[in-house]
C-alpha cells in the first residue's frame, strides 16, 4: 500500500477555530519555568544533550520564561554546576544578551563573549566561572517564544 494518509480540515469544526486557537494560546502561556521542568526532563533531555554535543558545547542550559515574564529560569543544564543554579537562579529579562535573544526571537552566536559589555555576568559571578563562547537559540512552544537554548564553552 503506497497511499499516504491525508487529513483535511472538517468544515464542521470551522466555527470552533477561534476558540481552539485561544485555548491553545492560553495553554502555551501556562508553559513556564515553574510547570515545565518535569515535562522537559522526561521528554527532551536526550534530544537537548545531543544538540549540545553536536554544537561542541562544553555544557548547555534550557531557560524558560517565568510566569511574571520578568525572568528566565534555568530548568535543565548538562554542566558540573547544574545543581547550583537550575531552578534557583533568575536572569532578569531586562539585562544581558539573553533578554535580547528572547525579545528579538533571533539566534545569537559569539566567540569571546566575555568581552561583550552586553553579556550579563550575574550567573558567571555567582558560579565563579567565565563564559567564553555562547550560542543562544529561541525556544518556541505553541507558536510563541517561551525561552531559549544556550550552549556555552
Amino acid at each position: 500500500m503506497t497511499e499516504r494518509l491525508h487529513l483535511l480540515s472538517d468544515t464542521a469544526f470551522e466555527e470552533f477555530q477561534a476558540t481552539l486557537k485561544a485555548r491553545i494560546a492560553r495553554m502555551g502561556a501556562e508553559i513556564g519555568a515553574e510547570q515545565s521542568s518535569r515535562c522537559w526532563i522526561r521528554r527532551c533531555v536526550g534530544l537537548s544533550k545531543n544538540g549540545f554535543i553536536e554544537a561542541s558545547a562544553q555544557e548547555g542550559t534550557i531557560w524558560l520564561v517565568d510566569h511574571t515574564e520578568e525572568f528566565l529560569v534555568p530548568v535543565f543544564n548538562t554542566g558540573p554546576h547544574a545543581s547550583d543554579f537550575v531552578g534557583k537562579f533568575k536572569q532578569p529579562l531586562s539585562t544581558g544578551l539573553v533578554s535580547m535573544v528572547f525579545a528579538t526571537e533571533q539566534p545569537f552566536l559569539e566567540n569571546e563573549v566575555s568581552r561583550n559589555a552586553q553579556q550579563s555576568k550575574l550567573l558567571d559571578t555567582q558560579l565563579q566561572v567565565q563564559t567564553h563562547a555562547l550560542i543562544a537559540v529561541p525556544l518556541h512552544v505553541l507558536n510563541a517564544c517561551r525561552g531559549w537554548f544556550p550552549a556555552c564553552n
